[in-house]
């Protein structure tokens, strides 16, 4: 695979820019793990983009859960 140098690259440079770098090694190994599963790049870089998503959104809905006062 001779393209695969420069689209790997270009994924990495995406995930680099839009990751917050708490998430950031999770998405990296994210990647690896979908690339190996011989999925098309795209595809790949768009699971592992909502992946980023959801645990974003995640951990902001929690930190805002947990400081809610529950006892009031």
């Amino acid at each position: 695979m001779e393209g695969a140098g420069p689209i790997r690259t270009m994924a990495s440079l995406l995930l680099e820019q839009t990751a917050s770098p708490k998430i950031r090694p999770a998405l990296k190994k994210c990647f690896h793990i979908v690339e190996c599963q011989f999925l098309p790049l795209l595809f790949c870089v768009m699971l592992c983009g909502a992946a980023h998503t959801i645990l974003g959104n995640f951990h902001a809905f929690s930190k805002r859960a947990c400081s809610l006062d529950v006892t009031a």
